[in-house]
């Protein structure tokens, strides 16, 4: 079969390594333990220190104020899916674990203060 090839596709394959003759750069263990790459070692997607989008600081401002997430879904026009979504980044970004402890950190960043809640969204 091999021998009716039309000759660009035979070219092509010809000139295209294999997938088995692909090499890639050794990665040094103490990288393959760090979850790194030859490129260095893997940076966290969303550090303690990453700044909050509008729409986080839209939620996060709404949990703040004591609505569930289905609240806040319905007041942005969002799915409930979506605001989990937020929520989460929101928590990563800032560090913790609960509705609490975001508010106590974004009050103490100045990202949304205690007399505003409840004025704008």
């Amino acid at each position: 079969m091999s021998r009716f090839r039309p000759p660009l596709i035979h070219a092509i394959r010809s000139q295209t390594p294999s997938r088995t003759a692909r090499h890639r750069a050794p990665v040094p263990a103490a990288l393959r333990d760090e979850g790194g790459d030859a490129n260095g070692p893997r940076q966290p997607t969303a550090p303690h220190d990453a700044p909050l989008t509008r729409r986080e600081i839209q939620v996060l401002r709404l949990v703040c104020e004591g609505r569930s997430n289905q609240e806040v879904a319905d007041q942005l026009f969002l799915s409930k899916r979506t605001v989990d979504f937020h929520l989460k980044n929101v928590y990563t970004k800032l560090g913790v674990n609960k509705r609490v402890q975001a508010l106590h950190v974004a009050t103490r960043r100045g990202l949304i203060s205690l007399g505003n809640l409840g004025t704008q969204v």
